[in-house]
């Protein structure tokens, strides 16, 4: 009788994490570098996610989704894009989550607009986000990379990542996003 008490009201201990980057506060909403969130809000709304709930010792927005039986943490990172292996780190190492749990989804300059790409493991090339993720881990994670297109003109790349998307782009993108939810890709 007791151990039902415990199982209801103690929250599921996490074993896998789909951690989505982007910076947090309003003004990045909008931008490409935030492309990892809105995979998540995606993700959230397919699956009927829980509510979001922050979790302040691990600088995270948390929330759960059930994928035929299997349970899926996503993770919003609330540190800014480059020290997102902080957040990433702590859940680890408090839930003793192995590597090939993990799938880190983010924007990719180096793919077209709305290409997806998943690879098990990997540098962090040239996104800092990923990079300081692999600097606290290492590259044996997976990840799923969303193009977003390249600066044009000579746009400052900072500029570009945080700049929002042409209402085409956009779609572009959305339809993307729509297609990965699925999970195939993963499972």
């Amino acid at each position: 009788m007791l151990s039902w008490f415990f199982n209801y009201f103690t929250p599921m201990r996490p074993t896998h994490l789909l951690v989505g980057l982007g910076n947090p506060g309003p003004k990045y909403n909008n931008t490409r570098h935030n492309v990892g969130w809105w995979f998540l809000d995606a993700l959230h709304t397919q699956y009927s996610g829980t509510d979001w709930k922050l979790e302040k010792k691990h600088q995270a927005l948390l929330s759960t989704i059930d994928v035929d039986g299997k349970v899926y943490t996503l993770v919003k990172p609330q540190t800014f894009m480059n020290a997102s292996g902080n957040s990433v780190l702590s859940l680890v190492a408090y839930y003793d989550i192995p590597q090939e749990n993990i799938c880190i989804i983010y924007d990719d300059i180096d793919l077209d607009v709305g290409v997806t790409r998943f690879k098990q493991q990997g540098s962090g090339g040239t996104h800092n986000g990923m990079r300081d993720i692999v600097t606290k881990l290492n590259e044996s994670i997976p990840r799923l990379r969303i193009g977003v297109g390249r600066p044009t003109n000579g746009e400052d790349l900072s500029n570009f990542v945080l700049g929002t998307f042409s209402p085409n782009d956009k779609q572009v993108i959305e339809t993307a996003l729509q297609g990965a939810v699925s999970l195939d890709w993963l499972l």
